[in-house]
């Protein structure tokens, strides 16, 4: 975690256009969407769906990662746990990015 204007952000999309070059599939959302996206799912049967199309992504760049996406969108960090199990089993790349709690 890092403080704001740092370019945390520019690093991940840099990261992802480079990933895009060399042929790798990538995802750029920001946390706070993926996890109101990930509790809507959730609720319509389409939560497998989602899970399965997040984890056939080589590179998922999750912005704006931090407690507070955490907090504000999951009640307990189970939600948070299928997306990284999910991702391990598709060996997938985190790319993730935060702001430092002040």
């Amino acid at each position: 975690m890092a403080s704001r204007g740092l370019g945390k952000s520019w690093l991940a999309c840099a990261l992802g256009q480079k990933a895009c070059r060399e042929n790798l599939s990538v995802l750029y959302t920001r946390a706070p969407r993926l996890f109101a996206d990930l509790a809507i799912a959730h609720g319509d049967a389409r939560y497998a769906r989602l899970l399965r199309s997040l984890a056939r992504v080589k590179l998922l760049i999750l912005d704006d990662w931090g407690p507070e996406a955490l907090t504000r969108h999951c009640q307990s960090n189970r939600r948070a746990r299928e997306l990284r199990k999910s991702s391990e089993k598709a060996v997938a790349e985190i790319v993730g990015t935060s702001e430092a709690s002040t």
